[in-house]
C-alpha cells in the first residue's frame, strides 16, 4: 500500500498463508481502523 500524500508505504511479507490472518491487525496499526479492499480481493481469489 502506498500513500503518496504522506510519502508513506507498507510492504507486508509472510512465509505462509497463515500470515494473512494478521493482515487486518497490521493495517489497523499502520493506517487506522477501516475496511481494506486488498483483503476483500484476496478472499475472492480463493
Amino acid at each position: 500500500m502506498t500513500f503518496p500524500a504522506t510519502k508513506e508505504s507498507l510492504v507486508f511479507f509472510t512465509n505462509s498463508a497463515n500470515g494473512l490472518k494478521i493482515v487486518d491487525e497490521v493495517l489497523r496499526l499502520f493506517v487506522g481502523p477501516g475496511q481494506y479492499q486488498v483483503m476483500q480481493w484476496l478472499a475472492e481469489e480463493k
